[in-house]
């Protein structure tokens, strides 16, 4: 079933969401520990939606540690409900906040496992949000070719785990916001190639395609700033419109992002006016709005705005001609190609490092596959063979118990192999909880299970043996289930301690298993796990 967080607390979560990207995040954290606290400790995909939630809006707030550790709970309750998709969001979430603070490696680290955790997750919501937080952690990283397929992903799943009214017009906007900067970033590594101006053109129309389809997917309650940006991407990189509608809109936009006090689009719309009025042959008034869009940059603008109102600048007043400026320009191109050539080293760094973790995953996989039993999750004997001939097998004393499940046969003859199968499970899970997590726990096969006790004495096995015998006796006195009822092992028990070598310790306690076995054939009354030692 896919993840949906619907009613009341849905609702509230988008409202949250929305208003966190409108510069509320402050407000909206504090509203969000509220609804965190109304939850009460249930790990549900409830909690892990409103922690999500909440990292966006600390993240939004600047809140960089408080977003790291609201994304890890997000994670956690994730593995919990055995959900791959919350700890890919939170993943990314996590590589923004690490970026930003200055933690590159753990952020790279972060996006490596988002992009494994992304492919594992099959819920259609989960994963495209899981692919908008790769997008935007790419489209920061300004590693344009791997942000760009995935916000291409996230558009065509068409899903949302809060049924995000915006989420496709978003999911348009990203896309056009990722070719308007891409397309930006080229024209400022100069030169006159015909290629690359192709290639800025190319991507400056994709960018006006996708802004003109999220214009039109605007509703009566979307959000202002989302549309204007919309609006702005358009006016900004649509190529083949006149230039006199373009520079109308642009002051309308001015106007309206000035009025709402948005220092950066006000400062990109100053810039993109310049722009246009220079590619229309109007020197003096690029000029203008050039030396104005410098005098509104604020100290802490983004470095790619800085940069791009600086090299609109310099544009101008090269056409102006101006000779320092043509110096200017053929400095900040070669700064700027040498910024290119790291950002594709990155790149195919961050290609390599995203394939090496996946394939290493997989093998992983595999390996545990071949030596882990499918029904109960517990080591097969291949894993015994392999502990039995490493070193450490005799490093230290061990004591080994070997169970045989009575009645299997029975089991499966009356009540079907699911039966069997549960009755398998049942016990698997009363040896793996009555052992210390350093002890190996096996299924050899069939009916047979082992027991290594690592670095034991002679007591312990036992002890071990009575705690299990215990555990068999309430499951099946307990059981609602009848084939449970007749729940009981035979045991036999062998260790080192006894002189011994490691290697014989299996086939001792097999001999003696099966002794006792025929001891005790049509006995009444016996104890589940009977024992029997030398």
């Amino acid at each position: 079933m896919a993840v949906r967080v619907g009613g009341v607390l849905g609702r509230s979560l988008a409202s949250a969401m929305q208003r966190a990207q409108g510069r509320d995040a402050p407000a909206v954290v504090g509203e969000l520990k509220v609804l965190l606290n109304g939850l009460g400790g249930e790990l549900s995909h409830e909690r892990a939606c409103t922690e999500y939630v909440l990292a966006v809006a600390h993240l939004l707030a600047g809140n960089l540690e408080q977003a790291v550790r609201a994304a890890d709970a997000c994670s956690a309750i994730g593995t919990s409900l055995q959900e791959p998709g919350w700890a890919a969001n939170a993943l990314s979430l996590r590589a923004l906040a690490m970026e930003r603070l200055g933690r590159a490696a753990e952020s790279i680290d972060d996006l490596v496992r988002c992009e494994f955790e992304t492919s594992r997750t099959h819920d259609p919501g989960l994963s495209a949000w899981a692919h908008a937080g790769l997008g935007t952690a790419y489209e920061e990283l300004r590693l344009f070719e791997l942000a760009g397929p995935h916000y291409e992903r996230t558009s065509a799943l068409r899903a949302d785990p809060l049924d995000f009214p915006e989420s496709e017009l978003i999911d348009e906007l990203n896309l056009s916001s990722i070719h308007a900067i891409w397309a930006r970033e080229m024209s400022m590594l100069g030169g006159t190639r015909a290629s690359l101006e192709r290639e800025v053109e190319r991507l400056r129309r994709v960018a006006a395609h996708h802004a003109r389809r999220a214009i039109a997917l605007r509703t009566p309650s979307a959000f202002p700033h989302l549309v204007l940006r919309a609006r702005l991407l358009l006016a900004a990189n649509d190529v083949d419109a006149e230039a006199g509608p373009r520079l109308a809109e642009l002051l309308e936009l001015r106007r309206l992002f000035s009025a709402a006090e948005d220092d950066a689009s006000t400062v990109e719309c100053t810039a993109t006016l310049a722009e246009v009025l220079a590619g229309a042959d109007d020197v003096a008034g690029a000029a203008r709005e050039a030396r104005r869009a410098v005098d509104v940059l604020t100290p802490d603008a983004d470095t790619s705005l800085d940069r791009y109102v600086r090299w609109v600048g310099l544009t101008v007043q090269q056409a102006e001609g101006d000779g320092w400026a043509a110096s200017g320009l053929a400095f900040g191109a070669t700064v700027a190609r040498g910024w290119w050539g790291q950002r594709e080293n990155k790149l195919e760094m961050m290609r390599a490092a995203i394939s090496g973790y996946a394939r290493y995953q997989t093998n992983e996989g595999d390996r545990r596959a071949a030596r882990e039993d499918p029904l109960t999750g517990l080591g097969n004997r291949r894993a015994f063979d392999e502990w039995l001939a490493s070193p450490e097998a005799g490093q230290a004393p061990c004591t080994l118990l070997l169970y045989d499940v009575d009645r299997l046969k029975l089991v499966n003859d009356t009540w079907g192999h699911e039966a069997g199968d549960d009755l398998l499970g049942a016990f698997a899970s009363a040896l793996v909880d009555n052992t210390r997590h350093p002890d190996l726990t096996l299924r050899l096969g069939g009916d047979e299970f082992v027991i290594v006790l690592r670095d034991c004495g002679p007591e312990d096995g036992p002890l071990v043996a009575d705690r299990i015998s215990l555990a068999l006796d309430a499951l099946a006195r307990d059981a609602e289930r009848p084939h449970r009822a007749v729940l009981s092992a035979s045991l036999g028990m062998a260790g080192t301690h006894e002189g011994l070598p490691v290697d014989r310790l299996l086939g001792v306690a097999d001999g003696r298993m099966y002794e006792r076995k025929r001891e005790r054939a049509d006995l009444p009354g016996e104890r589940r796990g009977d024992l029997a030692v030398g």
